[in-house]
């Protein structure tokens, strides 16, 4: 599959998700679609929005440029009202979700660990079974972020 989107969760409790697609060049980059909601949020609401984001990534046809990443992250910091991800990504948590080739979900932890070196996935999967329900999605989304981590050097940059 060719969609993913970032779960992340900021010291200010809110839940960011923001849609990824894959570019001609073969990187993953964000395409625009982004969320923001409160960390209070039913888990079949999130993991709605995880489903819608993970259709928008895929659909085919969006031309989506390397070059296009940097314009096409700013709604991403607009909802969190700050002007860089480095700024965004100080003290927040976060978890990847794409499918595999049976349509299960996948979940991935990260490590931030801090400007220089990013989110870096850690090897603690979460899947849920293609045709789970979005309430499924949302638990495991939320594993997904109480798994991740934020080295020091993430906390205080």
């Amino acid at each position: 599959m060719n969609g993913t989107v970032d779960v992340y969760q900021r010291d200010d409790g809110n839940i960011y998700l923001a849609s990824g697609s894959r570019t001609p060049e073969g990187p993953m980059v964000v395409n625009g679609w982004c969320r923001v909601v409160s960390a209070d949020i039913a888990d079949d609401e999130l993991g709605a929005l995880v489903e819608e984001g993970l259709r928008v990534g895929e659909e085919p046809g969006r031309e989506i440029l390397l070059d296009d990443r940097k314009e096409l992250l700013m709604p991403l910091l607009k909802l969190a009202k700050v002007r860089s991800f480095a700024a965004f990504a100080r003290g927040t948590r976060g978890a990847g979700v794409d499918r595999d080739s049976s349509g299960a979900y996948v979940v991935i932890p990260t490590d931030n660990r801090g400007v220089r070196s990013g989110f870096m996935f850690i090897d603690q999967k979460v899947i849920v079974p293609a045709g789970s329900g979005a309430e499924e999605i949302g638990r495991a989304v939320r594993l997904g972020l109480a798994s991740s981590s934020i080295a020091e050097a993430a906390r205080s940059s």
